[in-house]
């Protein structure tokens, strides 16, 4: 592993992709550094800030990975991380479109399912979800953004329970019945 060094992580940090090689590798280089904790995760908050839209999840999927594997070494990572991450968060979020915001919806989600952090914490998440704007893209793309996301999420009627299926085949059974006795 090189050296710790403001200016190395930076370089990682600039160089880091949305790929799991990408991620792991810089995950690993963060763990193998742990005692630099407080610095790697001050850098990480300034540089997500600087990140384009685009490579803003590839951070959000660092500090997954990161925490993580610092669930199962050591909670250090995990503490550093809540201090910043309700910001960080929101900032990604705010700056985000549609589709990378449910990225990091799932980000979140995940770390409900394995218990990464308590769910206090991710419903203050979920909160700066609900105050940010709509999706950064301009106010045509984004209106458009938001009529599919409502329209593929929101089903205009619900689904047939069990009863009502059974209801509807007798029903139907019974005309047809009706139409060949005649």
């Amino acid at each position: 592993m090189s050296a710790y060094s403001e200016d190395v992580l930076i370089s990682k940090l600039n160089k880091l992709v949305d790929t799991q090689e990408s991620i792991s590798l810089l995950s690993q280089w963060f763990m193998y550094h742990r005692r630099h904790v407080a610095t790697s995760v001050d850098i990480w908050n300034r540089e997500l800030r600087k990140a384009s839209s685009a490579r803003k999840v590839s951070f959000i999927y660092l500090c997954n990975d990161v925490c993580q594997n610092s669930r199962r070494k050591g909670p250090e990572f995990i503490r550093e991380f809540r201090k910043v991450l309700p910001d960080a968060v929101e900032h990604a979020y705010r700056h985000a479109t549609a589709d990378v915001q449910n990225k990091i919806r799932r980000v979140v989600n995940i770390w409900e399912e394995r218990e990464v952090f308590d769910r206090d914490f991710l419903n203050e998440l979920r909160k700066r979800f609900a105050g940010t704007n709509s999706p950064q893209l301009g106010s045509s793309n984004a209106k458009r953004a938001i009529d599919k996301q409502i329209k593929t999420s929101i089903p205009t009627t619900p689904p047939p329970g069990r009863s009502d299926i059974v209801r509807i085949y007798t029903s139907n059974e019974k005309k047809i019945c009706d139409i060949y006795i005649f």
